[in-house]
């Protein structure tokens, strides 16, 4: 029988590891971000972005605005799970303003923090809260899982060297991630009937039933196309929109993987590095610049806003309420 000491020190000894791992991704990453700034003309870049013409700014521009109105309704439907009193127009709100500042700051801050904040606001305790939050980390990821099992399956990505990965495999992993969105709707049937809460990241939480749980796939799938289909209008030259919409999921698992802050050098370097290699990086560049200003700065932007004028607006009211009682 292993002494407790030791039976302690096993987890210690896989956590030290999977930093040590993670350190030298991390460092790999830093690296190749380092190596590409030095070979970008950032003169050609900023000519690239100079030259966009005001149609296709429009069009990327509804493109990840859309794609934030689409992750703006997660909560809706969690607020149907949970079945809590916020009205719908704030509960949009509140979500306009957390998911920017999720991908901007992260997911503790943005994700958790922001949503608790504001859920508060609107008198929304804890426990409810923290289940609308697991329910919208679902709804992004489930939607996530599709997209990429489709576009794996179909439309295998045809990585440059030293990132090829065979066809076959990536079909074979593609299949993998269709069952685990099709398991994901049988499990929330089988959750339905027999009144089971999973825990998701330590909270308990009602599943949606099924009707919804497929309303959270279309809803979150939206949501990833047209994101991809913000990066696919701005690029130079004709690029297949499986092949950016593949590379806009890899580079938010790196991202994720890596705990970085809206993808930040990650997206840029995913980009040049698996996009075709017959494209000019300055253009390319452009593009990705181009993206992160309409996908990540703009809404961020606006959700600083809308932030601003909710917590102005709160403490208006309790003041009036102060006023009232003095």
């Amino acid at each position: 029988m292993s002494s407790p000491t030791a039976s302690g020190e096993t987890p210690g000894r896989w956590r030290l590891a999977w930093r040590a791992l993670f350190l030298v991704f991390a460092a790999a990453v830093v690296a190749l971000i380092v190596q590409r700034a030095r070979d970008i003309d950032w003169r050609a870049v900023a000519t690239a972005i100079g030259d966009y013409d005001p149609v296709t700014v429009i069009l990327a521009t509804v493109a990840a605005l859309g794609a934030h109105a689409a992750a703006a309704s997660y909560d809706l439907i969690g607020k149907r799970v949970v079945g809590h009193a916020i009205a719908t127009p704030n509960v949009l709100l509140i979500n306009a303003v957390a998911f920017p500042f999720s991908l901007n700051l992260g997911a503790l801050i943005g994700g958790w923090g922001f949503r608790m904040r504001l859920y508060s606001r609107f008198g929304l305790g804890l426990r409810p809260v923290l289940e609308v939050i697991a329910l919208a980390v679902v709804t992004n990821w489930s939607g996530f899982v599709l997209v990429a099992g489709v576009l794996l399956s179909l439309w295998p990505l045809p990585l440059p060297q030293p990132w090829a990965f065979d066809p076959l495999w990536q079909r074979m992993l593609g299949v993998a991630l269709l069952i685990v969105a099709g398991a994901y709707l049988v499990t929330c049937a089988i959750a339905t009937r027999r009144d089971w809460r999973p825990r998701i990241r330590g909270v308990a939480m009602h599943l949606p039933a099924p009707p919804l749980a497929v309303l959270q796939l279309a809803v979150s799938s939206v949501s990833w196309l047209l994101m991809s289909a913000a990066l696919a209008l701005l690029l130079p030259g004709q690029v297949p929109f499986a092949h950016v919409a593949g590379v806009i999921l890899v580079c938010a698992v790196a991202g994720a993987a890596l705990h970085v802050p809206g993808s930040l050098g990650v997206l840029e370097v995913g980009v040049l590095a698996l996009l075709p290699t017959d494209s000019e990086p300055a253009p390319v560049l452009a593009a990705v610049l181009a993206f992160r200003a309409l996908y990540y700065l703009l809404p961020f932007l606006l959700a600083v806003i809308a932030y601003a004028a909710l917590e102005w607006r709160a403490h208006r009211r309790a003041s009036g309420r102060s006023r009232t009682y003095a």
